[in-house]
């Protein structure tokens, strides 16, 4: 059970990175676009509300469901497995 726990503890740091990543990446080319943005304060709202159109983004929220899903389920397993011991 450790090897799973470690590995989902990796795919969500690389699901977090890709996220922030991903934000940075959108923002840049609003800030490309016109450099004046950077002093606009709906440019954050503007982001995420692209990020919410993006398929990748999506994705990225669905697998992040699930690991923390298959968390939640081995985290309940040792516990019902302690219990029984």
């Amino acid at each position: 059970m450790k090897i799973i726990r470690r590995i989902l503890g990796f795919i969500s740091t690389i699901i977090y990175i890709c996220h922030g990543i991903l934000f940075l990446y959108v923002e840049w080319t609003y800030l490309r676009q016109s450099f004046f943005q950077i002093i606009n304060p709906f440019l954050h709202l503007q982001v995420i509300l692209t990020l919410i159109m993006m398929p990748t983004f999506w994705v990225l929220i669905v697998i992040t469901a699930l690991v923390i899903l298959a968390e939640f389920g081995i985290n309940t397993y040792i516990k019902k497995k302690e219990k029984l011991d």
